[in-house]
């Protein structure tokens, strides 16, 4: 399959009109009007804002993050249209790791899915737009030689070139699970966008979305799945990400039956890092990182997600959440994946353990992650006052 076309001219103005025609045009459709949301303009309008504070590359790239993002939608929306079964699909007991960052969600995501029964999505199914034709759907040689593969190679040998601070905080491979936020993004309704740049009004905007909003971004996110199911399908689907912890309500009415597993750790140490994750994130893109900025950006998403979590959490009752404590998982990790695989009804077999063991005896040490939340102009006293609300929740797990 030859690669798909690409749009030369990449702007740096945040025009949601001229991206959505770019979309068109590089999706191969006649119809676009599917883009034009609420979403997207109040991105485009922080992007726009806030463009002065990037370097032209930043700039570049959000704009074509941007585009891609639209492209994956009518990717999409394409394959519903000319493959209806795709929407009858069902997504059995898929298992989402939802948690605050920095807490061992990776670990425990790249633990279970030393299951082959277990469908994770790459980082390249999560971030790029599926190819206009369904070629190597049902094929292993999907996962070797789809184009969006190379695509991805590429990015990660640039960012271990451009952003080697990030590599090692998160590393990261192709072949790897990696977070589902990029299928979240598709709807435009999603946190993770302040990873590409510091846009506060988006975020105020974000804050305004109703419940419907959110279910129908829910409900994007589904589809997606779907579509990666059909293409090569897995006897259950394992997500992870810390933006699920916005609308939970949502993910559970999505998917009824999912088992959902939340990850604790100190909320100082859970803040601090996710911090300087964000630092680092921002350093190849800012002419200038704030880390203060930095501070204000990460407190607001983590404090405002976990209140909304832990109402969510009191609204649904206990029954169907696991809580698994930070030191709990780095001190016996495959009996905290028999816990998982206990609540889904699964049984953890021998051989399965035996994988998980030997991938975990494989693993290098990860270089130290220095961090503090005085870099951030946060206090310890600041923290624990906005996470009171997700207190008990994390003292459960400690004692479980």
């Amino acid at each position: 399959m030859p690669p798909r076309k690409r749009i030369q001219k990449v702007e740096t103005e945040f025009s949601a009109p001229v991206l959505i025609e770019s979309a068109r045009l590089e999706a191969g459709v006649e119809d676009a009007s599917i883009l034009e949301s609420s979403g997207l303009f109040a991105l485009c309008q922080a992007l726009d804002s806030v463009s002065d504070q990037l370097r032209l590359s930043g700039n570049r790239r959000a704009w074509k993050m941007l585009l891609e993002t639209l492209v994956k939608r009518l990717r999409l929306e394409s394959y519903l249209r000319r493959e209806p079964a795709i929407r009858e699909i069902r997504l059995a007991s898929p298992i989402f790791l939802i948690a605050p960052f920095r807490t061992g969600s990776t670990l425990l995501h790249r633990l279970l899915a030393q299951d082959p029964a277990n469908r994770t999505p790459r980082l390249w199914e999560t971030i790029q737009a599926p190819p206009a034709e369904p070629l190597y759907q049902g094929d292993e040689r999907y996962f070797e030689l789809d184009y969006r593969v190379a695509v991805a190679r590429r990015y990660m040998e640039a960012r271990a070139l451009f952003a080697s601070g990030i590599a090692a905080i998160h590393p990261s491979d192709i072949d790897l699970p990696e977070e589902c936020f990029g299928l979240l993004e598709t709807s435009l309704l999603s946190h993770s966008f302040m990873f590409h740049a510091p846009v506060t009004e988006y975020l105020d905007w974000l804050d305004e979305r109703t419940d419907r909003e959110w279910k129908s971004a829910y409900s994007v996110y589904a589809n997606q799945l779907r579509l990666l199911q059909w293409w090569w399908p897995g006897e259950r689907w394992v997500c992870k990400s810390g933006f699920h912890l916005w609308a939970l309500d949502a993910l559970c009415e999505t998917f009824p039956d999912a088992v959902i597993v939340q990850q604790h750790r100190s909320p100082v140490q859970c803040m601090a890092s996710f911090c300087s994750l964000m630092e680092m994130a921002y350093r190849p893109i800012l002419k200038r990182v704030d880390c203060h900025q930095v501070g204000r950006l990460g407190l607001r998403y983590m404090a405002g997600a976990l209140k909304r979590n832990a109402a969510a959490r009191h609204r649904l009752g206990p029954e169907r959440f696991i809580d698994i404590d930070f030191r709990e998982l780095t001190a016996s990790p495959v009996d905290c994946a028999r816990r998982v695989y206990d609540a889904a009804g699964l049984k953890l077999s021998n051989a399965v353990q035996r994988r998980m063991k030997d991938w975990l005896a494989a693993q290098n040490k990860v270089a130290r992650h220095e961090y503090d939340l005085e870099t951030y102009g946060l206090t310890e006293d600041q923290v624990e006052a906005a996470f009171s609300s997700y207190r008990s929740l994390s003292k459960s797990a400690s004692r479980a």
